[in-house]
């Protein structure tokens, strides 16, 4: 297998809330999935999407502030 690239990005707290909620549905049914299974479970889905679907998904998506956040100042 070769190496798997490493990708770091940020989810809202009601997208992380719902990669939960996901992860927490499929444990009622006794299949464990850990939060990154979980987000390309979804990626899979996305590849079956025609065009339309995708750009209409894409637009319930709040676009986020790249780069990291500044931490608080003490």
């Amino acid at each position: 297998m070769e190496p798997l690239p490493k990708i770091s990005f940020c989810l809202t707290p009601s997208e992380a809330d719902a990669v939960d909620e996901a992860r927490r549905r499929l444990g009622k049914h006794g299949v464990i999935r850990n939060r990154s299974e979980i987000v390309r479970l979804a990626i899979c889905h996305l590849r079956h999407l025609d065009d339309d679907s995708l750009s209409a998904a894409a637009d319930q998506v709040t676009r986020l502030k790249p780069g990291r956040r500044k931490s608080a100042t003490k």
